[in-house]
């Protein structure tokens, strides 16, 4: 059985609200975490999600640096959470939300009332204001990729005109 993505909306922040959020996209996981990794190569940091079934779900940022910006998601935040997450399941899905300004919220749903783990991963455009700030998120499942772009999503750190 592949994985198959589904419910993607990644036009719908067009209709977001400033301080609100908005689903990105649900992958579906069916079952219990058995490990979480990341996987450095140069600046991007990848995660790789393995559920007990053999599914493997990656997720990674892109964004081609320039030598005086950094436009990223920081992925290290759901570090200190893989204990809970790989506790907490089975799951029926990851919810994929984009908060505006701020980052992305990655919703790990048990399809139960129970609390579920939701992690926050702040994202950054810290540059002069003279390159771009386009930032997509790429998640892979079951030999299907997808590309979302989340730039609306980008805190502005040190964004100034020269």
């Amino acid at each position: 059985m592949g994985t198959h993505f589904w419910n993607t909306t990644e036009d719908s922040h067009e209709e977001e609200t400033p301080v609100g959020n908005v689903s990105i996209c649900d992958v579906p996981i069916g079952g219990n975490i058995s490990q979480i990794s990341f996987d450095t190569n140069d600046a991007n940091i990848s995660i790789s999600i393995c559920v007990d079934d053999g599914t493997i779900v990656t997720m990674r940022d892109s964004h081609p640096q320039s030598c005086y910006e950094m436009v990223y998601a920081d992925w290290e935040q759901l570090e200190p959470y893989i204990p809970r997450i790989l506790a907490s399941g089975p799951y029926e899905k990851l919810t994929i939300r984009g908060v505006s300004g701020m980052g992305i919220l990655l919703v790990f749903d048990t399809g139960s009332s129970h609390a579920v783990p939701k992690i926050f991963i702040p994202g950054y455009n810290d540059q002069n204001g003279c390159y771009s700030s386009d930032l997509s998120l790429i998640i892979s499942s079951g030999g299907e990729e997808l590309e979302f772009d989340i730039s609306s999503y980008l805190e502005s750190c040190g964004e100034q005109t020269i």
